[in-house]
């Protein structure tokens, strides 16, 4: 099965911020527009693709970079 929210290549990403505002998995899902599972991935290092790049830095409140993409 095809991950269609992500890129292939791996990434540092600190998605740690998610944790830091007591956001639950499950709610920035919702939030951002995919799976609770998509969200896992991009965790484990997988990259969003540019669409919810920018999804995840305004729901989350900070830029690419500091998510580090």
């Amino acid at each position: 099965h095809r991950d269609l929210h992500s890129f292939p290549t791996r990434r540092s990403s600190d998605l740690a911020r998610r944790e830091e505002l007591g956001i639950p998995r499950a709610t920035l899902a919702l939030l951002v527009g995919v799976s609770e599972r998509t969200i896992e991935r991009w965790e484990a290092g997988r990259t969003p693709i540019p669409r919810y790049q920018r999804k995840l830095a305004k729901k989350l409140g900070c830029s690419l970079d500091e998510l580090g993409f």
